[in-house]
């Protein structure tokens, strides 16, 4: 098997469950004849390899119950587990080698708590984690689900409508395509878009549910649910920096404009870029250019250096590749977004 036929987006696509049989067999082949040799030769440093080793030891854990608990996946079709998290491995270190941070984090949110179930028609995704988890969809659509939020949607969306059903809050980018619009459930409010990116809050204990765009145009509705209480609105349509809010106690859709809406600060795409900057540099500008209070819990990671190249990205997929570059995690705490690592030794002096 020669290794160039498995490409890392083919990878990708094996950990998704979303291969053809024809693929799968190739990739279980790469596996098989995958050996300590070839693997060695791959371009890694000795700090790469010691951060891959780390990383992969955290995610381990995680998958073991360990640590935190991590997401829960159901998945679509039955796999040998011990393949499964060798070919995790071997994406890990593929993606390492040519810094593509989104395969290892997509052993993240694959990995599950080895619950593996026969073919199913509907995905369960719970985020049980204090970090914002992304998930792909079917149709190339990307969900940042927050900590405590759950979602359901089928393995393969109808020929007519892409559905999807939320409790709590995540943000969305949908992948345009005007035959089948995409619908998502929250309680009794229904949105609707073609293709566009906003934000939905749709906790059950929480007093109203609100849309947040970003671009795009979205319609929002109120579902019949035999409530008799008079309503100003049953639909609103909103286009870029506006909200829809429905009030549950007063049965009340509104739409708000000319509103600051600061739950989109975090998901506006920016670009840095960083040649060997130590984080105490780095994190005041993420501080002011989202808006958000990000800190160190172990002050030696403030010495740690990065070098990255930020383009076009949001802050969840910058801590994600941040996190991964000086081997630390991050979790949400309130409005305090709080780093957590071994750090590194402060530079010498000149």
């Amino acid at each position: 098997m020669n290794s160039k036929d498995v490409t890392p987006k083919l990878l990708q696509r094996y950990l998704q469950h979303e291969c053809t049989p024809e693929e799968e067999m190739r990739v279980n082949a790469w596996y098989a004849a995958l050996n300590a040799r070839e693997v060695q030769e791959l371009p890694l440093t000795p700090a790469q390899q010691d951060i891959l080793e780390r990383s992969m030891l955290r995610r381990i854990k995680q998958t073991l119950g360990e640590q935190e608990p991590v997401p829960f996946l159901q998945p679509r079709r039955t796999y040998s587990y011990s393949l499964f998290y060798r070919v995790a491995a071997s994406v890990a270190i593929l993606a390492l080698a040519i810094g593509a941070y989104w395969l290892t984090e997509r052993v993240a949110l694959n990995s599950g708590p080895g619950q593996m179930g026969s073919a199913t028609e509907t995905l369960y995704v719970v985020n049980t984690s204090k970090t914002i988890l992304r998930q792909s969809l079917p149709d190339g659509s990307v969900v940042w689900l927050q900590p405590g939020s759950e979602m359901n949607y089928p393995t393969t969306f109808s020929n007519a409508e892409r559905t999807l059903q939320l409790k709590g809050e995540a943000f969305f980018s949908i992948a345009r395509d005007p035959s089948k619009p995409f619908l998502i459930t929250s309680g009794n409010v229904l949105t609707r878009v073609l293709g566009t990116s906003f934000n939905i809050r749709a906790y059950e204990n929480a007093p109203s549910v609100d849309v947040s765009v970003m671009t795009g145009k979205v319609s929002v509705n109120i579902q019949d649910t035999g409530n008799t209480t008079a309503v100003d609105a049953t639909s609103v349509s909103l286009v870029a920096q506006q909200r829809a809010r429905y009030v549950k106690a007063q049965h009340r859709l509104e739409k708000q404009e000319g509103h600051a809406l600061p739950e989109l600060a975090i998901w506006k795409s920016t670009t840095f870029v960083f040649d060997n900057q130590p984080l105490h540099n780095v994190l005041p500008l993420l501080n002011e250019k989202f808006g958000v209070h990000i800190e160190a819990e172990n002050k030696a990671l403030m010495n740690c250096l990065l070098r990255a190249d930020l383009s076009n990205l949001n802050l969840p997929d910058i801590l994600e590749m941040l996190s991964l570059s000086v081997d630390a995690t991050y979790e949400l705490e309130g409005n305090t977004i709080r780093l957590r690592g071994q750090g590194c030794s402060p530079l010498p002096n000149p």
